[in-house]
């Protein structure tokens, strides 16, 4: 009989807490073991059973030897990253919008590289990552992805300048350019931009549009690619979190699918 594996988690926002009681409900063979918190943080209630909260990456590490997924934002992978890979620890990000620094990027690949260890990209709230992924061997021509959000989901970025002197009630570009600058200029909407570049064309060749859209109420990507395995087109519509408005719901449960398929029996 196999052990369980022992898995930890970065964060106890609204992802972390979707992605405990999944992994509860749905997996006989994953411990999530240990979550690390801010030192100071307000206590922790309602945990799985066996599940300890710890203020301490290196405490992190020893409780959760099977892997440890952040759920807590860009900071988190920079903090953190460099010494669960260093450890040897498998790390999964889902704040993959951090990886468009090229240096952070290069450093973590450095030190898996070293440490054997794996990290795992989160594909969260888009579809057709892996077709992607599969028609990049075959000689990608173009890639294109479109984001469209209702206008509250561009407060604090540099779209509230656009939006201030749009028509009203109609859809606005934001943005149209590489996914380099659009995770420069938007990185808290970068996260499925950085992971379609990844999967594809990379940062500079793969097309990024922003657009703010008061018709609509969910978060759709499009996502549009041309090689020569044919023509990729996907769209979602997807909802957020009734606890954060600003995360999808998919990409949480992305989260949990990823810990799942890792300790079940077949791979889908």
């Amino acid at each position: 009989m196999r052990h369980p594996r022992r898995i930890g988690l970065i964060g106890f926002g609204a992802i972390a807490k979707v992605v405990m009681d999944v992994v509860d409900q749905h997996s006989r063979n994953t411990i999530i073991a240990a979550v690390l918190v801010r030192p100071g943080a307000a206590s922790i209630n309602s945990l799985p059973t066996g599940c300890q909260v710890v203020d301490k990456v290196e405490d992190l590490i020893a409780l959760a030897p099977d892997g440890i997924y952040e759920c807590a934002g860009h900071d988190a992978v920079r903090q953190y990253g460099a010494m669960v890979l260093t450890a040897g620890v498998a790390f999964s990000i889902v704040s993959v919008g951090v990886l468009a620094d090229a240096h952070l990027r290069a450093s973590l690949y450095e030190k898996a590289a070293k440490s054997g260890a794996r990290i795992s990209i989160i594909t969260g709230a888009i579809a057709g990552v892996e077709a992607l992924s599969a028609a990049r061997f075959s000689g990608l021509q173009s890639v294109e992805h479109t984001v469209i959000k209702p206008p509250e989901a561009w407060k604090g970025t540099p779209g509230e300048l656009f939006l201030k002197t749009a028509r009203h009630g109609e859809p606005t570009v934001l943005y149209d350019g590489s996914a380099e600058g659009a995770v420069k200029r938007y990185p808290k909407n970068a996260n499925v931009i950085a992971t379609i570049a990844l999967a594809g064309l990379g940062f500079e060749n793969t097309r990024a549009i922003l657009i703010s859209d008061p018709t609509t109420s969910s978060n759709v990507h499009s996502l549009k690619a041309l090689g020569d395995f044919g023509n990729l087109s996907v769209e979602i519509a997807g909802n957020s979190l009734p606890d954060n408005p600003k995360t999808s719901m998919l990409a949480a449960y992305s989260v949990a699918r990823s810990i799942i398929l890792r300790s079940g029996e077949i791979i889908i």
